[in-house]
């Protein structure tokens, strides 16, 4: 330990050196503040970069500073909390002392956790020598689901349904000049340490943020349209000329929230709002599919299949909170991948498009909550949209059933109140929702509390 680096036997200096040459991993040794023994200003990095054999060189002016075998192991112990096990063949070679996994500080903190808005961040606590290497599993998988010291989840369902642990090993590995050194009989040269399971659940959001969500709520759907459903003990009536995979549950609702737009700007409570609403749906037996952040082409497509779930008889409601605006009287909807400048037909989901769809339908109610701004666009962009509602005049007809429920007025923005779970519209339609009123009591009752809102600002 205290040899002098320069005065090292020739075979290990140049297994040193060649170890240090790595990738010029000798670079990363390099103090350019503190330590006046590994202190290189960059200009002479760069010259010794420039030069054959250099890390012989570097090896040599650190022996000259009076470096010797320890003082190098400790600067490369204490890089290790950076860069893992990037340094630790240069350690064995250097034979420092194999060190079984112990919790560092203390076995009370296996597996810390830092949580920010969308996601939580695992690092498992296990320390020794050589860097060990760590895996993660679920309460319910065999296989790992990620290797490292640090596993990031997102605050999701997904996520948050399970518990997680940490398996950290180490050992010496076979096959270098070292490995019989380490592994001679009587010597401890591998450890194992696992922690105890970390449970999550309490940190779940409501919002749904990923893929796995998503397409878990696509099946969702899916399975809506397969089942053969009964309700309080009464098989729904379908005609025979129907396949029963399109086959309408008595009470049926598709919730959309878009948050994460790309080119406008992020709204905060939508992904709250959906879920507040399907939690309320749910309790009076809705059968629900909530679905977040979806394209315009995404919009399009669950309509399309949540129309085949409406037939004669059967409760529905669609709900939609995100960006949006209004033109000669009709709300369009945007999805998260529209243009900055959305102003267009093309870029946007009119709500007589959405009446085309639904057409030929007579469900007992079907109920449209659109929480969107309805404020109007320019001028100058109103011609488009006339001419594009002109293919759609052939289907308008009134429905009896069919009602309506806006979260502001024609013109008018709506809006978030910060600091606040809900939107403006949901923070009153929730209290209303399940009272046993009609549905024009129920809009007219939220619109009221609405115009009372104290917090409402223009």
């Amino acid at each position: 330990m205290e040899t002098n680096l320069a005065d090292l036997p020739v075979r290990i200096f140049h297994v040193l050196s060649r170890e240090l040459g790595r990738d010029n991993l000798w670079v990363k040794i390099v103090d350019f503040d503190q330590d006046p023994i590994f202190s290189m200003k960059q200009l002479e990095i760069d010259n010794f970069l420039k030069r054959d054999n250099c890390c012989d060189q570097v090896l040599r002016r650190w022996g000259n500073r009076g470096q010797t075998v320890g003082d190098l192991l400790r600067r490369l112990q204490l890089l290790s909390r950076t860069y893992e096990n990037e340094f630790d063949s240069i350690q064995l070679q250097l034979r420092r002392k194999f060190k079984i996994l112990r919790w560092v500080p203390d076995s009370e903190e296996q597996v810390t956790m830092a949580v920010d808005e969308e996601t939580i961040k695992l690092e498992c606590k296990a320390q020794g020598f050589p860097c060990p290497t760590i895996k993660w599993y679920t309460n319910d998988s065999k296989e790992p689901v990620h290797t490292g010291r640090s596993y990031t989840v997102l605050r999701c369902k997904c996520s948050t349904e399970h518990q997680y642990k940490c398996v950290a090993t180490n050992e010496i590995p076979e096959g270098f000049s070292f490995s019989e050194h380490y592994k001679r009989p009587g010597k401890l040269w591998n450890s194992v340490l696992e922690s105890d399971f970390v449970d999550i659940t309490s940190l779940v959001r409501d919002d749904e943020l990923c893929e796995s969500c998503k397409n878990f709520e696509m099946g969702r759907l899916s399975q809506i349209l397969a089942d053969d459903e009964k309700v309080e003990n009464k098989t729904i009536p379908v005609p025979s000329n129907l396949d029963s995979t399109l086959r309408a549950a008595d009470k049926v609702a598709l919730i959309m929230s878009n948050c994460s737009y790309v080119h406008l700007p992020e709204l905060m409570t939508p992904h709250c709002d959906a879920q507040t609403l399907a939690d309320a749906l749910q309790k009076m037996n809705y059968k629900t599919v909530t679905l977040a952040d979806l394209t315009l082409d995404e919009m399009r497509y669950f309509i399309r299949e949540y129309k085949k779930l409406i037939g004669d008889g059967v409760y529905a409601v669609f709900y939609f909170v995100g960006h949006g605006f209004e033109v000669n009287g009709q709300c369009y909807l945007l999805g998260v991948d529209a243009p900055a400048d959305a102003h267009q037909p093309q870029h946007s989901l009119s709500m007589d498009w959405l009446l085309s769809i639904f057409r030929d339908k007579q469900p007992a109610l079907n109920l449209f909550l659109l929480d969107v701004c309805r404020k109007f666009i320019p001028y100058d962009a109103i011609g488009a949209f006339v001419e594009y509602s002109e293919q759609f005049k052939k289907f308008h007809r009134a429905h009896r059933n069919m009602v309506y429920g806006y979260s502001t007025s024609g013109g008018v923005g709506a809006y978030e109140v910060k600091g606040e779970i809900n939107g403006v519209f949901m923070k009153y339609l929730k209290n209303h929702v399940s009272m046993e009123i009609s549905v024009m009591s129920m809009l007219h009752g939220v619109l009221k509390d609405i115009e009372n809102d104290p917090k409402q600002i223009h």
